[in-house]
């Protein structure tokens, strides 16, 4: 029984850390932009939005005769190959400018509104700008107006282009009943499904008597395997997304190096998750393993000063929130519930080891040190006397005389 409420809490658990990512990457503005930054830095990704972007300025406008009728009549006949030939260059231009904050912060821009439109929609708020037909749209008009003036079209480019051509519809009303009620349960979930999984663990450990440490065992060991689980579930859906649902080959390597810019939270959390479960086992063992007596006894004179303990964990904070390894430890919920469970589990330790130790006092660890100090220099010296009898340079009596004094013997009558 004790075992299936733990397990229940784990799945719990799991349930609740990947409702989380889901409700914070698909509904969160400012992570939205995160993504979008991220995004666009990646060489692969910035390759496959100028080609879009060129290849909605083609489909837009007649490059070919907008050319022809500038160019002289003996080169007219060119237009075709020179519109077709600009085409390359207009991509790679455009992948030069997608390198400038200016132009990157266009497409932040423009992914950050169409979030807020698809936000909206779905989750039905009043939108502070007019949405299109219950339609969230990806407009990349502004990105395509600069590729039309890379390939020289001029100010004519902004009337030639309409508003629409260069909007990539990412959500229509069609589907607004189905998202609705997927967000109701994503936000019932991620709010709800910690709270049951502390209660299941709740009852596994009060119907534990006398087991309750092994049954914290478990569920230490529970957050390890849930976060191992969301790594492979990470792995798994991606490579399904990429080989399974991208039917071209050169697109897979694009749509790999996005799933994992936008899973890196999921990835993060899994992580965080796997290594409070590892940290919370080592506490256990530390704290209450026979296995860890000579562990504690060392620790004890360190752990009995609040000051130095407290300090040192303070200190340990600092460097891994200043570290950063996932994003809990980089936002602000995360690092107050890291610092309060470091807290808590720290205390445990400290009345463990008085209870254990009540003698133990920082004087023996300097003593411990002057005695280790002592015996090191007493090696030297005798070694150094060992290498002095065997070149001869002294006698059998003189070296025994001169190891009594290093080791503090009397000497022989």
């Amino acid at each position: 029984m004790r075992l299936l409420l733990v397990a229940a809490g784990t799945l719990c658990a799991a349930t609740a850390v990947l409702a989380l990512y889901v409700r914070t990457t698909a509904l969160d503005d400012n992570e939205a932009r995160t993504l979008a930054r991220e995004l666009i830095a990646r060489p692969d990704i910035r390759a496959q939005v100028a080609q879009t972007s060129v290849d909605r300025l083609y489909a837009s406008v007649n490059v070919a005769a907008l050319l022809e009728r500038r160019l002289p009549p003996v080169t007219k006949p060119a237009a075709g190959p020179l519109a077709e030939a600009l085409r390359g260059s207009a991509t790679a231009g455009i992948d030069r400018l997608l390198r400038e904050p200016s132009v990157q912060s266009l497409w932040t821009a423009a992914v950050y509104q169409a979030h807020r439109e698809l936000v909206r929609i779905v989750e039905n708020k009043e939108p502070p700008f007019p949405v299109r037909n219950g339609t969230a749209v990806l407009d990349l008009r502004p990105i395509v107006l600069r590729a039309g003036e890379r390939i020289g079209l001029g100010a004519d480019i902004v009337r030639l282009v309409p508003p629409a051509s260069a909007r990539i519809t990412i959500f229509t009303s069609q589907d607004l009943q189905s998202a609705q009620t997927a967000i109701r349960i994503l936000n019932f979930v991620a709010n709800w499904f910690w709270g049951f999984a502390v209660a299941f663990w709740l009852v596994a450990l009060a119907i534990a008597r006398g087991a309750r440490r092994r049954v914290l065992r478990q569920i230490a060991g529970g957050l390890i395997l849930a976060g191992v689980a969301l790594l492979a579930v990470r792995a798994a859906v991606g490579h399904w997304v990429v080989h399974s649902l991208v039917g071209a080959d050169w697109a897979r390597p694009v749509v790999s190096t996005a799933w994992g810019v936008v899973t890196t939270r999921l990835g993060d959390s899994a992580w965080t998750t796997a290594g409070v479960g590892a940290v919370a086992l080592l506490g256990l063992w530390l704290e209450g393993s026979s296995h860890a007596r000579r562990v504690r006894s060392a620790l004890a004179p360190l752990l009995r000063p609040a000051g130095l303990a407290y300090g040192t964990l303070v200190v340990a904070l600092a460097l891994l929130f200043w570290w950063g390894p996932t994003i809990e430890t980089r936002e602000l919920p995360g690092i107050l519930a890291i610092a309060a469970a470091s807290a808590v589990g720290l205390e445990l330790l400290r009345r463990a080891t008085a209870r254990e130790f009540p003698a133990a006092s920082l004087d023996e660890v300097w003593e411990g040190f002057r005695r280790s100090a002592r015996t090191g220099d007493e090696v030297d010296r005798l070694e150094r006397l060992a290498r002095l009898h065997r070149a001869g340079e002294l006698t059998d009596d003189e070296y025994a005389a001169a190891k009594r004094a290093v080791l503090g013997e009397p000497a022989s009558v």
